[in-house]
């Protein structure tokens, strides 16, 4: 007997017979012309490349200009041109020629780019696998049926055609069932191609001859860009130290088709609301509303919550104030919000990367610690004045030292300066004493007049330079006039009432320590709910 060798393309048309039988979908639907397509006889139509795109981190604003030859129509001559589906807040105009009305319909867009074709590719990929798959679930429910009427001899050569082709077609379901999960997670990670766009009708009044000039603009969200910063620290105890600072732009856009001849400006975003707040109401005489008393029980749950606020400063306080709400490209930083300018035209539809401006900065890294009883970490960091020629806008970075990799967060640059940490230096640490003999109060804890605290901060460096280290600690805010707060610091701490913070630089030598002893006592001449838990 001969082996039976199933052909490809008709399993593939039996499977898609099976299928849109099992979906009841008329074979001859096919070859139907999509409801959205307006009229067959008529050559299909694409979109314009835009004459200028202006880029936001929210989307883009696309500009175009064609020459359209016009068409009869009821209320005189229209013209027809296609947008992407996705665009929005259309504008346009026809130099020398009144607008009476226009409007749209969907319009069935054909790939013209290279990603668009690419997804289609991968997309008919899909489809011809799930039509095979179901072609040989048909062939499998085939061999599998059992049939009351068959005669032995009939049984058996079932059985023996069954173990001929059974296992070959498990083998080429279960190929095609692995190729499937792998083109759909392909298919998950490219971004969806527009594949539905519009038609836009546009009727003029009178009867042109001639060619008609339309411009028209409109939003797109499938397009934009961000900002990405890489920040390299370099420490170097010869040359000094440096950070390499690259700034690229990524950009993308996936408005269906490539964008030839585009001028294309990348510009920055406003931050915020659009107005501001109305201005609140003074009113003069109200009386302050008396507290209510606290139940013994919700006081001490409301202490052990403040004792439990990591990083929260100790307040002292009968009632707590109150808190206030708190690349090859040309830049222009002239206008109110700064923007770049690709020197080469157009924009390959897709996503990618452009260096917009890179760096070095030579400025001294800096080690900044605070101390708990459980954290001794160090962080290395540097502060730099951003040079006011260039924009620095808000965007996700990537941080280095020395080119190895140290983590990702978020650059946003205060007051024209920036701020980097580079993590924590496994060279330099912090151990935090706590200094039990002068630990205390005088009286109860929430009855004391006088509270001391005393801790000892040892510093070391293995590093084989010098460096400064700034020792930050919070400083308790106070907020009754009553209490009194004071230290008595080895070496001297600088009280930073602003922050609500006391600091000390402190020059620890190569493969060296130093030492901090910081004691602080507050004291009233009236019983208040102090908290001595310190964070």
């Amino acid at each position: 007997m001969k082996k039976y060798v199933p052909n490809l393309r008709m399993a593939l048309r039996l499977g898609a017979i099976c299928a849109m039988t099992m979906l009841g979908i008329p074979q001859s639907a096919h070859a139907a012309t999509p409801a959205a397509d307006h009229d067959a006889a008529k050559p299909r139509l694409n979109m314009a490349a835009p004459d200028t795109a202006l880029l936001t981190p929210t989307g883009g604003r696309l500009a175009v200009t064609q020459h359209i030859a016009p068409q009869k129509s009821e209320a005189g001559q229209a013209i027809e041109f296609v947008i992407p589906g996705d665009a929005s807040n259309l504008q346009m105009d026809a130099p020398g020629n009144t607008i009476i009305r226009w409007d749209s319909l969907p319009y069935v867009i054909q790939p013209t780019s290279a990603h668009s074709r690419t997804r289609q590719n991968v997309e008919n990929e899909r489809a011809l696998l799930v039509a095979r798959l179901a072609t040989i679930k048909a062939r499998l429910a085939v061999w599998q049926a059992q049939t009351a009427q068959a005669g032995a001899q009939e049984l058996e050569q079932r059985q023996n055609l069954m173990g001929q082709q059974m296992p070959a077609l498990a083998r080429e379901q279960e190929e095609a069932q692995k190729r499937l999960r792998l083109v759909e997670q392909e298919l998950a990670q490219m971004p969806g191609a527009a594949n539905v766009g519009k038609l836009v009708t546009v009727t003029l009044a009178g009867h042109p001859e001639k060619d008609i000039q339309i411009n028209y603009s409109y939003d797109l969200s499938s397009c934009g860009w961000q900002p990405v910063y890489e920040f390299n620290a370099r420490p170097n105890m010869k040359s000094g130290d440096m950070v390499d600072v690259h700034m690229l732009a990524e950009v993308w856009q996936f408005s269906g088709m490539d964008w030839k001849g585009t001028a294309v400006t990348l510009a920055t975003l406003g931050y915020g609301p659009r107005e501001p707040e109305p201005l609140p109401r003074w009113i003069v005489g109200t009386p302050a509303p008396t507290p209510k008393p606290q139940p013994r029980a919700a006081a001490g749950s409301a202490a052990k919550n403040a004792r439990a606020a990591d990083a929260a400063p100790v307040m002292l306080s009968a009632t707590p104030p109150q808190v206030e709400s708190a690349a090859p490209v040309l830049a222009d930083t002239d206008s109110l919000y700064a923007s770049w300018t690709l020197s080469a035209k157009g924009m390959p539809e897709g996503r990618f990367h452009l260096e917009i401006t890179s760096d070095t900065w030579k400025t001294p890294l800096q080690w900044l610690a605070r101390p708990s009883d459980g954290d001794n970490r160090v962080w290395l960091l540097c502060k730099y004045d951003l040079p006011q020629t260039r924009a620095w806008p808000a965007g996700t970075a990537r941080f280095s030292v020395d080119g190895q990799s140290i983590g990702n967060g978020v650059f946003r640059p205060k007051s024209g300066n920036a701020e980097l940490f580079f993590g924590a230096d496994p060279r330099v640490s912090v151990h935090t004493t706590i200094d039990s003999s002068k630990q205390g109060e005088t009286g109860f804890i929430n009855t004391s007049k006088t509270w001391t605290g005393a801790w000892t901060y040892t510093i070391t460096n293995r590093h084989d330079r010098e460096i400064r280290v700034k020792v930050e600690r919070p400083a308790p805010m106070v907020a009754n006039d009553n209490i009194t707060v004071t230290y008595n610091d080895k070496p001297k701490s600088t009280v930073d009432n602003k922050e609500h913070m006391i600091f000390w630089d402190v020059d620890v030598a190569a493969h060296g320590k130093a030492v901090i002893e910081h004691e602080i006592t507050i004291s009233s001449p009236e019983k208040l709910p102090l908290l001595p838990d310190v964070p």
